[in-house]
């Protein structure tokens, strides 16, 4: 029989936990359901995370990885020079990828929600590029970071989670229009997404 190495197991259990929270929500996940589901006996699960609540904070470094390839799709311009059309291009891969993960979504809004309960220094620590590449931005265009940053900074990623969350239930926001929508969401919230959406579209586009 073949020997499954630490990782692979540490992997298998963080995967089949964030399966559980979208299926029955964080609250529910059972590490007896968890252990039964992956042919493994419970008392490993507790090896290998030591409690419940440390398993579960545990998720969200592997949940959070999709997001952080939101970098890599950026527009490389200057942000005065950045179009509409720019941003669907560049984004819109990423979109599509973070659209295909709804229990990933769905485990990030849930633990959002509740980090002061499971933890919050691994999220800070999980968001720490993006939070960088954010801060840069703002700097360029004010000229200083603001005290409450992070605050702020916290709200907004949570409402991009859940929000997403909520989009990746619903079959029409797998169209190109809402998958432009939701690029100008990311980056601009709602009432700039709709803004851009009237100005490209119409007032009566379908």
């Amino acid at each position: 029989m073949k020997r499954i190495d630490n990782a692979d197991i540490d992997n298998r259990i963080l995967d089949e936990a964030i399966a559980e929270s979208y299926e029955c929500g964080l609250s529910k996940i059972s590490t007896k359901t968890i252990a039964s589901r992956l042919n493994i006996s419970e008392p490993v699960i507790f090896t290998h995370f030591h409690t419940k609540k440390n398993l579960i904070s545990s998720c969200y470094p592997r949940a959070w990885k999709m997001m952080d390839t939101m970098l890599e799709y950026f527009p490389k311009k200057p942000w005065n020079e950045i179009s509409s059309s720019d941003i669907y291009d560049s984004l819109e891969p990423f979109v599509s990828l973070i659209l295909s993960k709804p229990k990933e979504l769905s485990f990030l809004a849930q633990y959002g929600a509740r980090r002061y309960i499971y933890g919050d220094k691994i999220v800070i620590k999980s968001q720490a590029s993006l939070r960088e590449y954010a801060l840069g931005v703002v700097k360029v265009a004010y000229g200083v970071a603001p005290d409450n940053f992070d605050d702020v900074l916290d709200g907004f990623f949570q409402v991009i989670v859940t929000n997403l969350s909520l989009f990746s239930r619903v079959p029409e926001f797998s169209t190109e229009r809402a998958k432009r929508f939701l690029s100008n969401f990311i980056l601009f919230g709602y009432k700039r997404s709709f803004q851009i959406d009237m100005i490209h579209y119409g007032k009566d586009a379908k």
